[in-house]
């Protein structure tokens, strides 16, 4: 049950990071996540704290199952079930706090989302007004998947991008808004995303960051929170 789930807990918690030199302390929200696929809607509710100096979050899943979720920046997945005192293990560099896009709103990279990092290359860039739009051409590694990313901007904050396959049709795009100042760094709470698995068949999923709070006003309960030295460890 838990590996036919895991994709979508990953995609659903791996969303909220930052690192210490934006902001010294500990963010903390509640996550709503909807996901629309075939007729079927599937709600997600969690409380998430991240710790900038550790570089590291915590999620608590209270709906419809209840778990409790650890990421660092390594990549590794800790899945905690207290009514099972078991834990379940993973690990992928793809998962990395370091490669979510509020680590790149709070590192104020968020002109690239990280593209630049991983071997994207600016082909162009216009602007009209408070709109400028960028594209970028993928890596040769990634030509057979991802030929070309489209970034849009508003007042030079990213509100859309869109990632175009080998036949220049778009495989999946996401849209950011309701964006809000934490630690004087503008950040998305809600990201709402679009996968393309066929010309007939999607998959819509909402995110929405409620109550953010930071430093002092922000609760760390979780990130104090130690799974049991005698829960079953299941890889």
């Amino acid at each position: 049950m838990y590996m036919r789930l895991l994709p979508l807990l990953l995609f659903l918690f791996v969303s909220f990071v930052g690192q210490g030199q934006v902001n010294q302390g500990v963010i903390s929200a509640k996550l709503v996540v909807k996901k629309a696929h075939k007729g079927k809607l599937i709600s997600v509710a969690a409380d998430v704290a991240y710790s900038t100096a550790e570089r590291r979050m915590v999620a608590n899943y209270t709906s419809p199952d209840k778990f409790i979720m650890f990421v660092n920046e390594k990549g590794e997945v800790k899945v905690y079930y207290p009514t099972k005192n078991q834990v379940i293990l993973n690990q992928n560099n793809l998962f990395s706090s370091n490669s979510d896009v509020f680590y790149f709103f709070l590192t104020q990279n968020e002109q690239d989302l990280g593209l630049r990092s991983i071997g994207y290359q600016l082909i162009s860039s216009s602007s009209k007004g408070v709109i400028t739009e960028t594209r970028w051409k993928a890596p040769e590694e990634m030509q057979s998947r991802i030929s070309e990313v489209e970034m849009v901007y508003e007042n030079f904050l990213p509100i859309y991008v869109a990632y175009l396959g080998p036949k220049k049709g778009i495989t999946n795009k996401t849209f950011y808004a309701n964006y809000q100042a934490v630690d004087n760094v503008m950040i998305p709470t809600r990201i709402t995303e679009y996968v393309y698995l066929s010309p007939t068949d999607s998959i819509v999923s909402r995110k929405d960051y409620l109550e953010v709070k930071t430093g002092k006003n922000a609760s760390r309960s979780l990130l104090d929170f130690k799974i049991p030295a005698n829960a079953k460890v299941v890889k």
